[in-house]
C-alpha cells in the first residue's frame, strides 16, 4: 500500500532543500518519509517579501507532487536526513489550502500538525 505525506518547503529555512531534487528533514520524520512515499509539496505564507515574486501565490499553497527516493544521513547535522526526490511534477497553478469560502479543505488535528509538517 502506498504511503502519502505533505512536505513543507519554505522560502527560507535551516534545511538544504532543492525543489524536485533533494528534501532535507529531521530524522523524527523517518517513519513517514520512507522511500516510495508519495508527497505533496507545500509552501507556507511568505515570511520574507524578497521571495514574493518567485512563488505562485503569496498565500500558503500546494505546488507539486513527487516520490521520496533514497535516504542518506546528513553528516554535518547527525539528526537530519537527506532524501532524493523522484518524479517531481510542479503544478501549473497553486492549490490553495482553503476553498472559496476560506474553509480549509481538510482539518488536520492539532497533534498531527507537527507530524505532517503542514501548518494551517
Amino acid at each position: 500500500m502506498a504511503k502519502y505525506a505533505v512536505i513543507v518547503e519554505n522560502d527560507t529555512s535551516e534545511y538544504n532543500d532543492e525543489t524536485g531534487t533533494i528534501y532535507h528533514f529531521p530524522n523524527k520524520y523517518l517513519k513517514i518519509l520512507e522511500p516510495g512515499t508519495k508527497v505533496i509539496y507545500c509552501k507556507e505564507k511568505v515570511k520574507n517579501e524578497k521571495f514574493k515574486n518567485s512563488r505562485l501565490p503569496k498565500k500558503p499553497h500546494y505546488f507539486g507532487i513527487a516520490t521520496i527516493g533514497e535516504l542518506r544521513q546528513d553528516i554535518e547535522k547527525i539528526r537530519n536526513i537527506y532524501s532524493e526526490i523522484l518524479d517531481y511534477i510542479p503544478f501549473s497553478e497553486a492549490v490553495s489550502f482553503k476553498d472559496k469560502s476560506s474553509n480549509y479543505f481538510k482539518i488536520i488535528p492539532e497533534k498531527k500538525l507537527r507530524i505532517t509538517g503542514e501548518m494551517v
